[in-house]
This record gives C-alpha cells, structure tokens and sequence, in this order.
C-alpha cells in the first residue's frame, strides 16, 4: 500500500464525506450480492470471486478517502478496529456467543 498516496487529492471534484458513505454503501451492497450468488450458485462461484475481488477493492477505497476525509489516521483506524476485534473475541470466549448477541441486542456493547 502506498502510504503517500491520497484518494481525496487524486479524487476530480470534491466529494463530500456523505457522498463518500453513500458509495462505499453501495459497493458493500454488491459484495453482499455477490457472495449470496456465490452461494446459492456455487458451480458459477469462480465467476463471481473476480468481481467480488474488484468490489471489496473499490469498497476499501472509499473507506480509505472517508477515512482521509474526516483526516484520521488510517494505521491508526485500523489498529483500533483489530483492538476492538480482539476485545469482543475475548468477550465471546469467556461468556460465549449468545450472551454477546444478547448485550449488543439489549445495548450493552
């Protein structure tokens, strides 16, 4: 990854970060098409992974210039995000699954 590259400087015209989230929706729209085709058409499923490959692409690109938008850090994002994971991880392993669904369902998280 080129760290010196930025999505908001090489973008033409000036996306708002609203417009950002609103791509970004649509591009994880279509990953989860794909893998439903994926699944429910599993002899066609190599046909569909190149597309799905292109869209997680595109989706991380406009999470990646969200990101640059609101200027935080990405290293720093995705490091918190591995952090959270692992602290629900840790969470399910000592309480098990369904008392995690329980917590976030009742607002606990």
């Amino acid at each position: 990854m080129n760290k010196s590259f930025s999505f908001v400087k090489e973008s033409v015209g000036n996306l708002s970060s609203d417009e950002t989230l609103r791509i970004l929706t649509y591009e994880v729209g279509d990953m989860n098409k794909l893998v439903h085709y994926m699944s429910r058409y599993p002899k066609d499923k190599i046909g569909y992974h190149g597309d799905l490959k292109s869209k997680v692409s595109c989706a991380l690109s406009m999470l990646r210039m969200f990101i640059e938008q609101y200027q935080w850090n990405f290293d720093e994002i995705a490091e918190m995000g591995e952090q959270l994971y692992l602290e629900r991880m840790q969470d399910i392993r000592k309480h098990g699954l369904q008392e995690r669904l329980r917590k976030r369902d009742v607002g606990g998280e």
